[in-house]
């Protein structure tokens, strides 16, 4: 997932964007069920309450206590009895009937083996295809068969719905609305068991949805809120004024923790007009020193890869280059620019005496 945030419960931009998700998904489902004709009703007022507990509930949970069909058909129970306001706490007693559907729902007496049966193959799921992504076949899958099995009286598409964008999120996947404008062809693939169909529709509207958290984003971001703290000097005063912080000289950036210039002295052995850096060449390799932050690269003409040493930082740093490009690591994980940026800006200050970097050098 391009927005690493997201996988951080106390961050501030996962916080506002799930704000902002709950209050159109709530908006989308009343839509989707053609209950949006008066907002102001007690009613309307106490299903939107519903679903918002219910879809905080959702997201509370820790994906490894989910770990069996037992616990997941727990979770079931414990949503349609939040979604439905106490009305119904368990599985219903009677036939289903879906207007406008020819699929057979599961009967009363299977519905607990169903369920438990859908959650097995969702949790040993084997992708059969490469036409769309797994995550998104897996949820299109569980999500047919659990409206197929319709396990409640009443609230099953609000259920499934909220559960599908749990496990996106869980999955580090961008969530999706589903929306009135899409609903027919919603419905169609849940009527022809569709998974392909529904998996791409699910992808497709994750796409439309990546659009709106980029524009929260840089809203955000514009406003210096993020946890970069890009902030103009009048912004970072008021804020250091409301956590009564003394007012600091910002200190700058390091030659060797900016990415322009990351990529400069990867690409050309220097920074122009820099002063700072100190190039020394040894046989196939060259040192690159900063002398101001202490901190250090060597750049393996060979190999094509460039490992970087913050001073006081024990993480790993490498730039590589592939086919595809310049690569940036940390630890041997892959990271996007700007966060590799981020972390070699903010990085740990205990020393220890046997790092992973020391061993190159």
């Amino acid at each position: 997932m391009l927005f690493a945030e997201l996988t951080d419960k106390n961050n501030f931009f996962r916080k506002k964007y799930v704000e902002n998700l709950i209050n159109r998904f709530i908006n989308a489902s009343l839509t989707m069920e053609n209950i949006d004709d008066d907002l102001a009703n007690t009613i309307q007022a106490l299903n939107i309450f519903y679903q918002t507990e219910a879809l905080e509930l959702a997201l509370s949970q820790e994906e490894d206590t989910l770990r069996n069909p037992i616990d997941q058909c727990t979770e079931l129970k414990e949503l349609i009895k939040i979604v439905s306001g106490e009305e119904f706490d368990g599985f219903r007693p009677t036939r289903a009937i879906v207007e406008g559907s020819n699929i057979q729902r599961t009967s009363p007496k299977k519905i607990q083996q169903d369920l438990y049966y859908m959650y097995d193959n969702y949790n040993n799921f084997t992708p059969y295809t490469n036409e769309v992504d797994e995550i998104y076949l897996k949820e299109a899958q569980l999500h047919i068969r659990l409206l197929h099995i319709h396990p409640f009286q009443d609230g099953n598409g609000r259920v499934s719905r909220i559960i599908l964008i749990r496990n996106l999120l869980h999955q580090n996947k961008i969530p999706c609305v589903i929306t009135k404008e899409v609903k027919k062809e919603y419905c169609n693939y849940i009527e022809n068991s569709d998974e392909i169909g529904l998996a791409k529709l699910f992808e497709r509207l994750s796409e439309k949805e990546f659009q709106t958290m980029i524009c929260l984003y840089n809203e955000l971001d514009k406003k210096g809120l993020l946890k970069e703290n890009k902030m103009t000097p009048d912004q970072q005063e008021k804020y250091n004024n409301i956590i009564g912080k003394k007012e600091t000289k910002p200190k700058e950036k390091g030659t060797l923790r900016n990415i322009e210039d990351i990529i400069s002295i990867f690409k050309y052995g220097k920074v122009l007009n820099n002063k700072k850096i100190i190039t020394q060449k040894n046989c196939r390799h060259k040192v690159i020193y900063d002398i101001e932050s202490n901190d250090y690269a060597v750049y393996f003409e060979d190999t094509k890869m460039m490992i970087i040493r913050i001073e006081n930082d024990p993480r790993l740093y490498m730039v590589k280059q592939t086919v595809n490009g310049i690569e940036f690591y940390i630890d041997q994980d892959k990271k996007y620019p700007n966060e590799f940026e981020y972390e070699i800006n903010n990085n740990k200050t205990k020393e220890t005496e046997t790092g992973y970097v020391k061993k190159y050098f």
